[in-house]
């Protein structure tokens, strides 16, 4: 089975929920075991981990969905990991790519 990484490149909410919602549909039809669903959140997206309440993500994290956040956009911004919600590490580009494997990738 193969995984899906998205990277969310901006914070349009629109798209990027849309987005989120294609992590969790694979989520829903894919076990974490035999395929995972990754979503990073890259530069100003990382906003959007740092939110004390946003049910998509809650969901998302409970579905086993693996959430990243950029750690350039957590600086840029002056924020550090401890910072994150829903479960969030902080990775960057170079890890996520040297991690695919044969994950399906799709920016938005």
């Amino acid at each position: 089975m193969q995984g899906l990484t998205i990277i969310l490149l901006g914070n349009d909410t629109q798209r990027n929920d849309g987005a989120i919602m294609m992590a969790m549909a694979h989520a829903a039809i894919h076990d974490e075991a035999e395929a995972r669903t990754r979503i990073f959140f890259h530069a100003p997206a990382v906003q959007r981990l740092t939110q004390i309440d946003d049910a998509m993500l809650s969901e998302a994290q409970a579905m086993g969905i693996i959430l990243v956040a950029c750690q350039t956009g957590l600086a840029d911004q002056g924020l550090d990991a401890s910072a994150l919600r829903f479960g969030a590490t902080a990775s960057g580009p170079i890890a996520i790519f040297d991690d695919l494997g044969d994950d399906r990738l799709i920016m938005v």
